[in-house]
């Protein structure tokens, strides 16, 4: 039983469930890493032709896991067998897809089930020619739901129906943050309340709440008119659209990689407020611009 205050819990009939964490400061956290991690491991194994490097005339696959594996090979992990290479890359590649969607899926984060599915859907779409290797994923990756699904099923339905006490709280919270951030916004149209003053804000305002009631609104762009402006709310929106224009005429396949973050951006905050999430934000944009 998990009763400390502000530990993100399912509640079902049977008892109350700690969300995975992982490493991370909440469960959110995990299943957005893990969703952003795992879609750019699919866009680069189902990568265009323009994306394999050239060397002395040959080309050259640039595999993540075949570098792995010629690296194992190297320190004598493995024998010199093309077969065995190819065999254990692919048992690495399986391996990686089930280790890592099983975080996600055992994150009991909505939003993050959400943008996986969003983002791997656009690359279905948009990337024709590697449908089959994405369509062996969707099996994969069914199966692997199903099985956690059939062990934790309570859990899945509450998180999914939610009807349960929590669930609807939950709901609930995020309505009136919304609502927060409007009264902040009016209050501050033009140059907000100053970057990391949201919270601050909303305590001066709410006096009566408890400090762990006090969060931020779960929507970037909304906490970012509230803190930095509608100036400030333009120059991000200004720097993601030359951003993505820029990506579009290196590789018009790379502003896929843009949506995750934008829609993590819709439905929560931890990218901006958090010392993690201004470091993972950025690196991922300097590893989508990176052109080998």
């Amino acid at each position: 039983v998990v009763s400390a205050g502000g530990t993100s819990v399912i509640e079902t009939p049977g008892g109350r469930w700690l969300r995975a964490y992982g490493t991370f400061p909440h469960p959110n956290v995990l299943g957005g890493y893990l969703t952003v991690i795992l879609l750019l491991i699919i866009f680069q194994d189902t990568r265009h032709p323009e994306n394999i490097r050239h060397r002395a005339g040959k080309t050259q696959e640039t595999s993540n896991f075949k570098f792995l594996i010629l690296k194992l090979r190297n320190w004598k992990l493995f024998r010199n067998s093309k077969l065995e290479i190819r065999n254990s890359e692919y048992v690495l590649r399986l391996t990686s897809y089930v280790l890592i969607f099983s975080g996600l899926v055992v994150s009991f984060s909505r939003s993050a089930w959400l943008v996986f599915a969003i983002g791997f859907i656009l690359l279905f779409i948009f990337k024709k020619d590697k449908r089959r290797e994405l369509g062996k994923l969707v099996f994969v990756f069914s199966v692997i739901a199903l099985v956690w699904i059939g062990v934790f099923s309570p859990l899945f339905f509450s998180r999914i129906a939610g009807e349960e006490r929590l669930e609807k709280k939950s709901f609930d919270d995020r309505s009136a943050y919304v609502l927060q951030s409007k009264e902040i916004i009016k209050e501050n149209f033009w140059l907000g309340t100053g970057a990391g003053n949201y919270t601050k804000a909303v305590a001066d305002k709410n006096p009566q709440k408890p400090i762990w009631q006090i969060q931020p609104v779960h929507n970037v762009f909304l906490l970012v008119w509230s803190e930095l402006g509608a100036i400030g709310l333009v120059l991000l929106i200004a720097f993601l659209f030359l951003w993505a224009i820029g990506l579009f005429l290196t590789n018009k396949y790379l502003p896929l990689l843009i949506v995750p973050c934008l829609l993590f951006f819709v439905f929560d905050h931890w990218l901006w407020t958090s010392h993690f999430g201004l470091l993972f934000l950025f690196l991922i944009l300097a590893l989508i611009l990176k052109k080998k």
